[in-house]
């Protein structure tokens, strides 16, 4: 039994040792495992043979790859200008797994050693002077921001491209300030919604941390303009707005970390979001949301039904939405305010609100206005209106396969 001891002694240390991983740490192998699956490989291929289209000629090994990986997606930017043309997908592949060896071939290449989506849609519409000038308007990390944003907010979301796009960005590239917000919510909501709080709440930090460094630019360029009823908001209330959304995403990541202690400083958070959310004018089901998780903690019953009642005044509110409201009000009426919590938590309600809340700033931002105003920008926005199927993990169908293909030629080259 002595000898036993030792040997039992070592393996709970063992054990434990296995357990004090860095939960940041942990995180970051997850996204990188998550970031190289093979439906994500198969779009880096395809974002990288977009972005050869410019460089046709310099390399004949990729540009033979690149080829057949259009004919079998059925996307050809290329010929762009001849609406006459037609692709056999059948011509070059039966099957997407035929696209391998052209796959594995692209992925050697760095898309962003390429131009840019932006300037290879510029290339082939060869706009008029003084027209589409947005070919230039983005850098790489700009324009992989853009993409995530569309991806995750946009008619066709895709949260895996999104987080693809996302882990592209350099933040020390981006130029605009409106994007520097963006690129710090966007991480924050991404992050949360594939349960990485530890992540979720640095970019959470960060943008907070921004809110301040750059107080005076973004008063001098407002934004949001409006709150979530359209109205005109001042700069001071924008700043405001801003400000909520980083208190909001940090309460929401907080609450969702594993460590006990972050539990007062989640609440002190979403407390803060409702003061900085009324100063901004933003009138939003989320803030109801927040006030009540807030009366929930404080076993304030009366605070709590007085944010119910507000939700149920709430016209865009969805079916299943309303039920979990009418769910929580029973917990309240019956003082019953640890099950209401815990519905709260189990649908992942602030979370979910928030990238709404998020998808909602994103697409009515400067940047994608600017884009649905531009012939290019138009044809760049569409690329993420396209159903994917045939470059994401499932789609073996050359049915399904030829359907999307057509339908990207219809709305981003015709």
């Amino acid at each position: 039994m002595k000898k036993l001891l030792p040997v039992a002694l070592a393996l709970f240390v063992l054990a434990s040792c296995g357990t004090d991983e860095d939960p940041f740490a942990r995180e970051t192998k997850e996204i990188e495992e998550h970031l190289s699956s093979e439906g994500l490989n198969a779009y880096k291929a395809f974002k990288v043979s977009v972005r050869g289209t410019k460089t046709v000629g310099e390399d004949t090994v990729f540009d033979k790859a690149r080829m057949e990986l259009f004919a079998l997606t059925g996307y050809l930017l290329q010929k762009a200008a001849d609406t006459t043309q037609t692709i056999d997908v059948m011509d070059i592949a039966s099957t997407v797994s035929d696209a391998k060896p052209a796959i594995e071939v692209l992925l050697k290449k760095d898309e962003d050693s390429l131009p840019t989506v932006m300037q290879n849609i510029s290339f082939v519409i060869q706009p008029e002077p003084g027209e589409d000038i947005l070919g230039n308007m983005f850098n790489e990390s700009e324009e992989h921001l853009i993409l995530c944003g569309l991806w995750y907010a946009g008619a066709h979301a895709q949260p895996d491209l999104a987080l693809y796009e996302l882990y592209r960005v350099k933040t020390g590239d981006i130029r605009d300030v409106h994007l520097q917000m963006i690129t710090e919510m966007a991480r924050s909501v991404i992050y949360l919604s594939n349960k990485w709080p530890y992540h979720s709440e640095k970019s959470a930090d960060d943008l907070l941390a921004l809110t301040e460094s750059k107080k005076d630019e973004l008063l001098k360029n407002p934004w949001p303009a409006t709150n979530a009823q359209g109205n005109a908001v001042t700069p001071e209330q924008a700043w405001h707005q801003l400000r909520a959304i980083a208190f909001l995403l940090r309460g929401a990541a907080r609450e969702k970390t594993e460590d006990k202690d972050k539990h007062e400083e989640a609440i002190s958070d979403l407390g803060e979001f409702v003061k900085e959310a009324e100063a901004g004018g933003l009138d939003h089901e989320i803030v109801d949301l927040a006030g009540l998780a807030v009366a929930l903690e404080k076993e304030d019953n009366d605070a709590a039904l007085k944010c119910i009642e507000k939700l149920e005044k709430r016209p865009n509110l969805t079916t299943e939405e309303k039920e979990l409201v009418a769910e929580i009000k029973k917990y309240v009426t019956d003082k019953k305010m640890d099950d209401a919590q815990e519905a709260m938590d189990e649908n992942g309600v602030l979370p979910g609100f928030a990238g709404k809340l998020f998808a909602n700033q994103f697409m009515n931002s400067p940047v994608v206005k600017n884009l649905k105003s531009s012939k290019a920008g138009q044809k760049f926005i569409s690329i993420t209106e396209v159903s994917v199927g045939s470059l994401i993990p499932g789609a073996d169908a050359v049915d399904s396969l030829t359907k999307d293909a057509e339908s990207l030629i219809d709305k981003v080259i015709h």
